[in-house]
């Protein structure tokens, strides 16, 4: 497995209350919901169930990330439900302090050795980007 790590961001929430917040995925679909249109039109095409995201993609199509781990206050993590290579997504959250976390992101991603010099940056480019969502959503709500 190959893993890309996104660059840490700032949520401007204690530890406690993001976690809350990333816990329930509802939550964030309301937050997806009230952007501006243009700001959707850049995310693209995704949505939040109780325990899942989905998300549609123009070339691979719909992947569905299902919720596997929940630890308070520090970490989620989600794995594809059906996918033709294995893969886990996490989210990462650290205290900055007592008002502000530091949100990262984490790909694993099982790519063949010969692949990843040409998929290693995109992945990279996702990790850095699903956290900039993610945080942005966060500060917004």
């Amino acid at each position: 497995m190959s893993t890309y790590k996104s660059k840490a961001t700032t949520v401007n929430q204690p530890v406690e209350t993001t976690f809350e917040n990333i816990s329930n995925l509802p939550r964030l679909q309301e937050y997806i919901n009230r952007l501006p249109q243009e700001e959707l039109q850049k995310i693209g095409e995704i949505n939040f169930t109780e325990d899942s995201i989905v998300i549609k993609a123009p070339a691979v199509g719909e992947i569905v990330l299902k919720v596997v781990e929940r630890t308070a206050p520090s970490r989620m993590k989600f794995a594809p439900v059906s996918s033709p290579i294995q893969m886990e997504v996490a989210f990462n959250l650290a205290a900055e302090g007592a008002s502000t976390t530091a949100l990262s992101t984490e790909l694993d991603v099982d790519i063949p050795m010969m692949l990843k010099p040409m998929v290693g940056p995109k992945l990279q480019g996702v990790a850095d980007r699903m956290a900039e969502v993610i945080a942005n959503l966060l500060n917004r709500g």
